[in-house]
């Protein structure tokens, strides 16, 4: 049996499969459609999308192609899994409400101009805390960037409601976003 798991690391569903085959074991061989370009290309003639994740199975010289996280993790789950069971918390869940917590704060502060200071700070250190959870999962510069903008967010929205100083501190969250960017293509180039 030959297992081959296409995504990408910054993929939310393909992180999810990998800490299945972490956590079972499986012998998945983990192919950035990103990094190399056959990898795409082999994935969309199979499959006819370049949609990740996807776990190609190749058994007894026949190949099928599985698609979807959560089927995956089942799979790999019900094959490896040693008679453990997937994990019951689903962080992307997890991070799809803080996401709409975050965007419902910062609608709410255009609405409650009062309390906006108070909102959009709470909805910055929401954001902080995502992405420095997506960064200390994945090691991606990029979330330790926007975690840090979020954060410098946060001190900026807090010393002008305090009358402390007026920071622009989205001058500072452009500059910051764009060299993280360039450095994420650099590292990505020099793999």
């Amino acid at each position: 049996m030959v297992l081959a798991m296409y995504g990408y690391d910054a993929c939310p569903h393909c992180r999810k499969v990998r800490r299945a085959i972490e956590a079972t074991g499986a012998p998945v061989e983990v192919r950035d459609t990103l990094v190399d370009p056959r990898w795409r290309k082999e994935l969309v003639a199979a499959t006819g999308r370049a949609t990740v994740p996807v776990l190609r199975i190749e058994e007894d010289d026949e190949v099928r192609w599985l698609p979807e996280s959560e089927d995956i993790v089942a799979y790999l789950y019900e094959r490896f899994g040693d008679g453990k069971s997937p994990p019951r918390v689903d962080t992307l869940a997890v991070h799809r409400v803080a996401t709409m917590a975050m965007w419902a704060l910062l609608g709410a502060g255009l609405y409650f101009v009062a309390a906006q200071p108070v909102l959009w700070a709470a909805a910055c250190t929401i954001g902080a805390l995502r992405s420095f959870h997506n960064a200390v999962r994945t090691g991606g510069l990029l979330h330790y960037g926007t975690g840090s903008v979020f954060v410098l967010a946060v001190v900026a929205i807090t010393l002008r409601a305090t009358g402390t100083a007026d920071l622009p501190w989205w001058y500072i969250a452009y500059g910051l976003v764009a060299l993280l960017l360039v450095a994420t293509l650099v590292v990505r180039l020099r793999r």
